[in-house]
């Protein structure tokens, strides 16, 4: 089941950073963060996935960032869109965060 996760985070870690590229912007580095619930009965599923984006780079611009990641989770991520429609999934964005 961490497989799972790992590959969700692999794949729109790639999207992500491909899209931000394409947009020119300065992404210095990226790190990627997920957890997940899973329920207590068989099949022991998952019901609810958080994926936090963490992204340094001077003058990210905030809007571009979450398009980026809002296209790979809408369009681009296959990993995601094999996953049960029925998992909550949320997410969160944080730009230069502090060490």
């Amino acid at each position: 089941m961490e497989l799972i996760l790992a590959a969700l985070g692999g794949c729109t870690s790639i999207d992500v950073v491909a899209i931000l590229q394409k947009m020119r912007q300065p992404l210095d580095r990226f790190e990627i963060g997920l957890s997940g619930t899973r329920r207590d009965i068989d099949p022991k599923s998952y019901t609810t996935i958080e994926i936090v984006f963490s992204l340094w780079g001077e003058g990210l611009d905030k809007e571009r960032v979450s398009r980026a990641v809002e296209l790979s989770l809408t369009k681009y991520c296959s990993v995601l869109h094999s996953l049960s429609k029925e998992i909550k999934l949320t997410t969160k964005i944080v730009i230069n965060p502090q060490s």
